[in-house]
C-alpha cells in the first residue's frame, strides 16, 4: 500500500506499474489496493493542490494512478459481479475537465455492483438526464472540482424539475469545492467527500 502510494505522489508510472501487478500476484485485494494505496496517494496531491501543488503536479499524479489502477481493474473485472444493485450516470459538470474523483468514483461503484455509465467531463445538464432516460439509471452522480462550475449542478436539478422527471433519479454531488450544505442548497440527495463512501451512499439512496 505504500509502495502504491509512492508511485502517485512521486508520479512514477512504472512503479505504479510495477508493484500493482505485485499485489494482484501476491492475492491482495485490487480495491483495497485502489482505495488504501492508489488513493491515497492522489488524496494527498489533492490536499497541497493550490498550495504547494498545481495542475502539472495533478496531472503527472494522475497518469500514475490511471497506471496502476489499469492494473488493479484486471483483478476487479475476475471477480463476480452478479448481483447487480443498480444503474448510475456519472459526468463532470459543463466547462469542468477534472477527472481523477469521478473516475475513482466510478471504480468504487463499479466493483460494488452497480453498472456505471460514465460520461466524462464537461458534459452539459441535458446529456446526463437524456443517458439517464436511455440507460433506464436510478442515480445521477455529478461531479465538479471547480467553484465556478458547480452552479451546473444546480442547473441540472432544476431542469429535471422543469421536464417533470425529478422524481425518477437520485442526485449524488461531489467534487473539490462541494459542501454537503452546498448540495441540500441545490436539492441534491446525496454527497460525498470521498470516492470510497461513493458505494454506501448510493445504496442509501436506492434503499429510499
Amino acid at each position: 500500500m505504500e509502495d502504491l502510494r509512492k508511485a502517485v505522489v512521486s508520479y512514477d508510472r512504472d512503479l505504479a506499474t510495477r508493484v500493482a501487478e505485485e499485489a494482484l500476484s501476491s492475492g491482495i485485494d485490487p480495491v483495497r489496493a485502489i482505495e488504501e494505496g492508489l488513493a491515497k496517494g492522489i488524496r494527498e496531491i489533492g490536499d497541497k493542490f493550490g498550495t504547494e501543488l498545481f495542475l502539472t503536479d495533478l496531472m503527472l499524479a494522475a497518469e500514475a494512478m490511471k497506471a496502476g489502477v489499469t492494473v488493479l481493474e484486471r483483478g476487479i473485472k475476475t471477480e463476480d459481479k452478479s448481483r447487480h444493485v443498480g444503474t448510475v450516470v456519472i459526468g463532470t459538470v459543463k466547462g469542468d475537465i477534472h477527472d481523477i474523483g469521478k473516475n475513482l468514483v466510478s471504480i468504487m461503484l463499479t466493483v460494488n455492483g452497480f453498472k456505471v455509465m460514465d460520461m466524462g467531463v464537461d458534459v452539459p445538464s441535458e446529456t446526463f438526464i437524456h443517458k439517464a432516460e436511455e440507460g433506464s439509471a436510478n442515480i445521477i452522480a455529478v461531479s465538479s472540482l471547480l467553484s465556478t462550475t458547480m452552479a451546473y449542478m444546480q442547473e441540472m436539478i432544476q431542469l429535471m424539475r422543469d421536464l417533470g422527471c425529478r422524481d425518477k433519479y437520485k442526485v449524488l454531488v461531489g467534487g473539490g469545492q462541494v459542501t454537503a450544505e452546498f448540495a441540500k442548497e441545490i436539492g441534491a440527495d446525496g454527497y460525498g467527500d470521498d470516492a470510497s463512501q461513493a458505494p454506501a451512499i448510493a445504496k442509501q439512496l436506492l434503499a429510499k
